[in-house]
């Protein structure tokens, strides 16, 4: 339960940054952007571990939707974070 309670104030942590405001995304709603996609999924994780597969799903589907339309794009991110693209 330790684990989980880290892992939620870790979520939160990203989440609430200047990135996420930059992405104009609320926690735990579908993705819309790339960008978004590699903290969707530590909430996938956080819905999944609450029970909360309702949730899970919309936000999976954004995720695969998002990742398909640019499937190169997500190995991209790294560099893109670290701002070597």
């Amino acid at each position: 339960m330790r684990f989980m309670r880290g892992l939620e104030r870790e979520i939160m942590k990203h989440t609430n940054d200047k990135s996420s405001r930059a992405t104009k995304r609320h926690p735990f709603e579908p993705v819309t952007r790339l960008e978004q996609v590699p903290i969707a999924l530590y909430e996938i994780l956080e819905l999944a571990t609450r029970g909360e597969s309702g949730k899970i799903v919309p936000l999976i589907e954004s995720v695969i939707t998002v990742t398909q339309i640019d499937a190169e794009g997500l190995a991209k991110l790294p560099h893109v974070a670290g701002g070597t693209l």
